[in-house]
């Protein structure tokens, strides 16, 4: 029996659905700040060296990336 892998999505895949956010990046290509639209509401995001995570609700929708 093959068991089915959920490949990750990763975080130029999310952001590519989620035009509603801006990041920013340094020279090197790492992600330095977030910024969400207007309307979200419980925004955070944690950047550690090259884990980011992001969580917001937008057009009553709870946002997280990664998923959990």
């Amino acid at each position: 029996m093959i068991k089915a892998v959920k490949i990750s999505e990763t975080l130029d895949d999310f952001l590519e659905n989620h035009p509603e956010l801006t990041v920013v990046r340094n020279g090197m290509g790492k992600v330095v700040n977030i910024c969400f639209p207007e309307e979200a509401t419980q925004t955070s995001y944690t950047i550690v060296g090259d884990d980011v995570r992001i969580y917001y609700t937008y057009e009553n929708k709870s946002i997280r990336f990664p998923e959990w």
